[in-house]
């Protein structure tokens, strides 16, 4: 029976909560609200950011089966052995160059969330999976967000939960019996969990009045948190409280508990955009100078772990006029903190949806950008890590396993030493869950990730000797336009190739247009196989940038090239009424050669037996037995010839013969397609 689908694009909605500010007594005068320009309204709203609208709280047979894979981090005896150290531009454990498979999962210390035996659960679905390092919150503050007020590790200034802190001791346990380690940062620049402008907030309100009007006056900034005193000892504070806490569940101190991978100064520590500008200090000054006080104060607590920023790897090198990530306009430069001596290795986070790169640009874009931090990171002689990368499937029209296939090759050709999805969960997440962010190991966006593990382990392999072997880069010739208003050759004419006046992203921009080099003949893909060793690969295969190619039947034969493609991931599949099974099938609509679709468009798919469908995704698709064509309006209103123009649909359907979920033909327009379904 023919299906049609048509469908109506969802709006994104941010989750908004309401806020309430505990503040002393006194004139109303007297109360200190965050400069405006720190981008805190003072507002009686709380707004969380997309990336911190959690996907629905899972239930534990949501997760992920248990399968013993050998690809899974290896469990020492007894737990972590050996801190985890630098040896030039090299991570080294136990005398051997390790790399590392890792992802973000910031919000295990919500006991509002997760149980306890839930962040168990966590760690042993992760660890079989192959991840071995999690880089998750070590704070939790205030109670101004509603959600998480009860669990605060730190409710105000000097006053600590114990109860949190203990499902801190629990997370260092549980990874430790799993063979994971753990970056902890300390405070994060954004609001989310109690950021930098609580710090300052609540430092205001701890003092008297008169010291009020003293030390820091009214309307004082978010950047505050760097130069005034008074906020940085309460910052000291909290981590000398951490530091040298002793777990309550295995009594090791965190001091010498080799689970620390490394503690980190912050989450994305920087400036609004143009504040050192408009006080009158050189541009990255603030940052810097905090940096190296506050990496040298955790050093004087603990000299057996390594230390990082948690920036994102912006510079200030490029000149006034090459863009907000390289001229310091954020008031952070990657490779001055990364000289700090108290610095071990650096990190990079790459968000090109939510820095207005095109989505047919990814590959290059992380090429560029990717790899101009490894050179950098290069040449002072230490490691550094893609430590976030991630993308909203609600908002940027690109495949999901291709923006990580691209993000991960430009890692591996710059010689990463690990990479971390933001976020990889071990259980099962709707398509639309979470603002898009989140996914499940048993999403195909899990592919590229576990092909990512794969090849992490086989260059800890390869460099068993104590050499490696070297990474061919990614080429990063590109003609990258610096806006949608004009094209590269444009750009570059109106100043008659000088190209040191062209406005552009970065380096690897405009490149060929301005004659720095020649142009690239193709996206270049993940690294070849190294010489050394291979892994074992018992475990799952690693996965292409679509789903697996686990076909129901071929795509129907046509005269010439495919003009487009249908790629189908059906999910888990669950008892229904009666003799009725359920399950979600997730579609996705890309125009891969010369050929432009333009809605609105009909795609109809021929399945050998009938099915229905129930609770679309919100943006409300509907499935008749006589199929039916509509508009999709917004970015999604044209299927392009490129692959990042990639159309998401789906919905959850029911079915009592499996062979219902195994579509044999696709067409767009009656135009056949070809067709992938993964299960």
């Amino acid at each position: 029976m023919a299906k049609q689908l048509a469908i109506r694009m969802p709006k994104h909605t941010d989750l908004v909560l309401g806020m309430m500010l505990e503040l002393p007594e006194g004139p109303a005068d007297s109360i200190i609200q965050k400069a405006s320009q720190s981008g805190y309204s003072g507002s009686a709203e709380f707004n969380r950011s997309d990336k911190y609208t959690l996907p629905s709280q899972p239930t534990d047979d949501s997760f992920a089966p248990l399968e013993n894979r050998e690809l899974a981090a290896k469990i020492e005896s007894g737990g972590n052995v050996g801190f985890v150290g630098t040896s030039g531009t090299n991570f080294v454990l136990n005398g051997k160059i390790t790399y590392f498979s890792g992802s973000n999962d910031y919000f295990l210390i919500l006991r509002s969330y997760l149980s306890d035996d839930q962040v168990r659960l966590f760690f042993r679905v992760m660890s079989e999976n192959g991840i071995d390092l999690i880089r998750t919150w070590g704070f939790l503050n205030g109670q101004d967000d509603p959600y998480t007020a009860g669990v605060s590790i730190q409710p105000s200034i000097g006053v600590y939960n114990e109860q949190s802190l203990r499902r801190l001791d629990l997370i260092f346990a549980e990874a430790n019996s799993n063979g994971v380690r753990i970056i902890l940062p300390f405070v994060n620049f954004w609001p989310d969990l109690g950021g930098m402008q609580w710090y300052v907030t609540q430092s205001i309100v701890m003092v008297t009045l008169a010291c009020i009007l003293q030390l820091l006056g009214r309307g004082h900034a978010l950047e505050e948190f760097y130069t005034s005193t008074i906020v940085k000892q309460a910052y000291k504070n909290y981590v000398k409280k951490i530091v040298t806490r002793v777990n309550t569940i295995t009594g090791v101190a965190y001091i010498n508990d080799p689970t620390v991978f490394a503690w980190e100064l912050a989450n994305e520590p920087r400036c609004n955009d143009g504040y050192e500008d408009r006080i009158g200090v050189p541009r990255t000054s603030l940052v810097r100078a905090w940096v190296a006080e506050m990496a040298a104060y955790i050093r004087s607590l603990d000299p057996n772990h390594m230390i990082t920023t948690g920036e994102e790897g912006f510079s200030s090198t490029g000149g006034p006029d090459s863009g907000w990530r390289n001229n310091g306009i954020v008031g952070v430069d990657f490779g001055r903190n990364l000289q700090d001596p108290n610095i071990d290795f650096g990190t990079v986070h790459a968000y090109p949806g939510s820095w207005g790169i095109p989505a047919d640009r990814v590959a290059e874009f992380a090429n560029s950008f990717i790899y101009s931090r490894a050179q950098i990171a290069n040449a002072i002689g230490k490691p550094f890590i893609l430590e976030e990368t991630g993308m909203d499937a609600d908002a940027y029209p690109i495949y999901r396993p291709d923006f990580y296939k691209y993000l991960f090759s430009a890692a591996q050709r710059s010689d990463a030493k690990a990479m971390m999805p933001w976020e990889l969960v071990p259980w099962h997440v709707n398509a639309r869950d979470s603002g898009g962010y989140d996914f499940g190991i048993d999403d195909v966006s899990f592919g590229p990730v576990s092909a990512a593990i794969a090849y992490q382990k086989s260059r800890t392999l390869a460099c068993a000797s104590g050499v490696c072997p070297p990474v061919t880069p990614p080429c990063t010739c590109f003609d990258i336009p610096p806006s949608s208003d004009f094209t590269c050759p444009q750009q570059a004419g109106f100043y008659q190739r000088d190209c040191s006046r062209v406005n552009f992203l970065g380096p690897g921009t405009c490149d060929a247009s301005c004659g720095r080099c020649s142009l690239c003949s193709a996206t270049s893909g993940p690294p070849p196989a190294t010489s050394g060793p291979t892994p074992a690969t018992s475990g799952p295969p690693p996965a292409t940038s679509g789903p697996p190619p686990a076909t129901s039947g071929p795509p129907p034969a046509t005269s010439g090239p495919l003009k487009c493609q249908i790629n189908i991931a059906v999910g888990p599949v669950w008892p229904a009424s009666g003799t009725q099974q359920g399950t979600e099938m997730q579609i996705y609509l890309r125009s891969p050669a010369d050929n432009t679709i333009v809605a609105p468009y009909t795609v109809t798919l021929t399945s050998p037996a009938p099915y229905s469908a129930a609770y679309p995704w919100e943006w409300q698709a509907t499935i008749t037995p006589e199929g039916l064509t509509g508009l999709v309006p917004g970015i999604y209103d044209t299927l392009h010839p490129f692959g990042g123009n990639t159309v998401n649909i789906g919905a959850i359907v029911f079915f009592s013969d499996p062979a219902a979920l195994k579509p044999t033909s696709a067409s767009i327009n009656n135009q056949p397609c070809g067709l992938t379904v993964s299960t």
